[in-house]
């Protein structure tokens, strides 16, 4: 049997406001092979409450809810008060871990930089995205 080495998985406020648009449980992340922990940094949760205050009202209502979903994933410190999308790439690398997103911007940039990261497939589907 082959042994998948465990990665911690950073959600990115695109991927927490998916379950506003689509039947989709977050939760699942936390069961693939390759997961080990779930986390979401808090510049991202700095960011929904940007959107909950600043957005326009169709998007404080998916942050609102992104908001509510955060809470059942552990929220660790950010070292920067920058862009999030700099964040969650440093922190893929010094943790060797995977981003969890579907932003198309994000995804080109880490998959330039080598960088795993998970996003949608079809209605429901999660996928990896790089080489394990």
């Amino acid at each position: 049997m082959i042994s998948v080495k465990k990665r911690l998985v950073f959600l990115d406020s695109c991927i927490l406001m998916l379950p506003a648009e689509k039947k989709l449980n977050l939760g699942q992340i936390e069961s693939l092979p390759f997961s080990s922990k779930v986390v979401i940094p808090e510049i991202v949760i700095k960011e929904l409450q940007n959107l909950v205050e600043n957005g326009k009202p169709s998007v404080q209502n998916k942050a609102r809810l992104a908001l509510a979903i955060a809470q059942k994933f552990e929220i660790i410190p950010s070292r920067t008060e920058g862009h999030t999308d700099d964040e969650l790439v440093r922190l893929a690398k010094e943790y060797d871990g995977i981003v969890a997103t579907t932003d198309v911007n994000l995804r080109k940039r880490l998959h330039k930089e080598g960088l795993l990261y998970v996003t949608l497939v079809g209605k429901k589907g999660l996928k990896l995205v790089g080489e394990i």
